[in-house]
């Protein structure tokens, strides 16, 4: 299943940087499969270290503007395996890259849960979050459809 949400990777500089993704994972939630286009910055934060945080959130807002490019006020704290955890987040799970595709221009990042936690429980979206959600997911990539 595909889950959406934010997944912060950490900036050369150390600063953290949070993105949408929508992540293939397993019922279990044990297997996660990332698919960062390359030339992203959040696949050269992952191809540098490995690491990164996926957030379960319930607040869109982030998500939108992450997705164009804007300014984001979030509040993070570390991860004790590296990342940022955003404080504002239903859930969260520390992820480490064991394994990466780069055959095709979105690239396949194989990885496993280091950690994860619950900062509060998640009530799924209303319809209008969900359709804010969707066309912010298609937006960055209208010039995709030729």
């Amino acid at each position: 299943m595909i889950i959406e949400g934010l997944l912060t990777t950490t900036l050369a500089d150390g600063r953290p940087h949070a993105a949408p993704m929508g992540p293939v994972v397993d019922p279990d939630l044990t297997h996660w499969q990332l698919r960062p286009f390359q030339g992203s910055t959040t696949c050269d934060n992952l191809l540098r270290s490995g690491q990164a945080v996926f957030h379960v959130m319930d607040d869109v807002l982030p998500i939108v503007q992450s997705a164009l490019s804007m300014p984001v006020d979030l509040q993070y704290r570390p991860c004790e395996h590296g990342g940022w955890i955003i404080q504002s987040s239903c859930h969260w799970y520390c992820l480490n890259v064991q394994h990466w595709d780069l055959s095709q221009p979105r690239s396949l990042a194989t990885a496993q849960v280091l950690s994860s936690g619950i900062h509060r429980s998640f009530w799924g979206w209303n319809r209008a979050k969900h359709a804010i959600l969707e066309a912010t997911i298609l937006a960055p990539r209208l010039h995709l459809t030729g």
